[in-house]
């Protein structure tokens, strides 16, 4: 059970993760390990055990912001790496939910130019789905 994820699965192929809590500095939180791996934080470790781990070849794993109201540039480092693991499956990252304040730092961080972004979950969804 996660602390900090929701997980579903809308299909055999898709997976979404809904961030709970609207900080999540806490679990982003890589406790002294070298601050490029932020696979050893507790969010990380929750996303990729719960969701990642699981995601079938060519699947595709929607992020859900919805809730988060503090975007961290840890946060950034996350959905690389997400990224980065999903990428030997075949695999896509999408992501949608995120508040005004989030999208700006996101934005600032060059999100939209990296990332799939979509404003709704059903949206980012049904791009998964095509």
């Amino acid at each position: 059970m996660s602390a900090n994820v929701i997980f579903d699965r809308p299909t055999d192929t898709i997976a979404v993760a809904r961030f709970a809590r609207p900080d999540l500095r806490e679990a982003l939180d890589d406790h002294g390990h070298a601050h490029d791996d932020i696979g050893n934080s507790v969010l990380y470790q929750e996303l990729h055990a719960g969701a990642i781990a699981g995601l079938s070849d060519g699947g595709a794993l929607v992020l859900n912001f919805g809730l988060v109201d503090v975007f961290v540039s840890a946060f950034f480092r996350l959905l690389i790496r997400a990224r980065e693991d999903l990428k030997p499956k075949g695999g896509r990252l999408l992501l949608c939910g995120f508040s005004a304040h989030g999208q700006e730092a996101f934005a600032l961080m060059g999100g939209p130019k990296t990332f799939e972004v979509f404003t709704t979950e059903p949206r980012a969804v049904a791009a998964a789905k095509k």
